[in-house]
């Protein structure tokens, strides 16, 4: 893997951990572990959710499917991280709800 896609995997905890140097090479090894994070999503719902009832309430938006849709994000975001509080809390360390 190449530098610069690192930079490229949004919602990845990266774990890295020096594993060995060859002392005629100089030579570095390394273990490298993949975690997800849900941080950053959980984070753009709560943008999503805000923007879109801020946009309701300051338009005085009445559409049911519009409203319905605020409800269905709100239930999906509830339902992420319920499963990631009770199976996946490593996966949500650095989030404040």
């Amino acid at each position: 893997m190449k530098l610069k896609n690192l930079f490229e995997l949004v919602g990845t905890k990266i774990i890295t951990k020096q594993t060995s140097i060859d002392p005629n090479t100089g030579k570095i090894s390394w273990d490298v572990e993949y975690e997800p994070d849900f941080t950053d999503v959980l984070n753009s719902f709560n943008t999503l959710i805000e923007d879109l009832d801020n946009t309701i309430k300051k338009h005085g938006i009445r559409d049911a499917s519009i409203i319905t849709s605020l409800k269905a994000l709100r239930a999906t975001k509830s339902a992420l991280l319920k499963t990631l509080q009770s199976k996946y809390p490593e996966y949500i360390k650095d989030y404040k709800n």
